[in-house]
């Protein structure tokens, strides 16, 4: 959870993905009064820090074409795409980091 003068502004889960060793980033929400104040990356940092503990070597997630502004929170904490591509129900592109 991300806060902002006491109230919840975000947040983000993750879990194991299917490969052994490897960690989801499996949603994150940041609410748009909070937007742009630094709490995407705090929440970001929070799901790497928690797959690092856990033994984890990599993160992927999964982001929306076209949502611009995830993608570049992702690609600021060292994120990149993968060239994997799903398009049901919508386009999405796969992102990774090692850690």
């Amino acid at each position: 959870m991300a806060e902002l003068n006491g109230q919840i502004v975000g947040l983000a889960a993750a879990g194991e993905s299917g490969p052994s060793g490897v960690a989801a980033l499996t949603s994150l929400w940041v609410d748009p009064i909070a937007r742009g104040q630094g709490a995407g990356d705090k929440l970001v940092v929070a799901v790497l820090e928690w797959a690092k503990a856990a033994g984890f070597g990599q993160v992927v997630l999964w982001v929306t074409e076209g949502n611009s502004h995830a993608e570049t929170l992702y690609e600021r904490n060292g994120f990149s795409r993968t060239g994997e591509v799903i398009d049901e129900p919508r386009r999405e592109i796969e992102m990774w980091k090692r850690i």
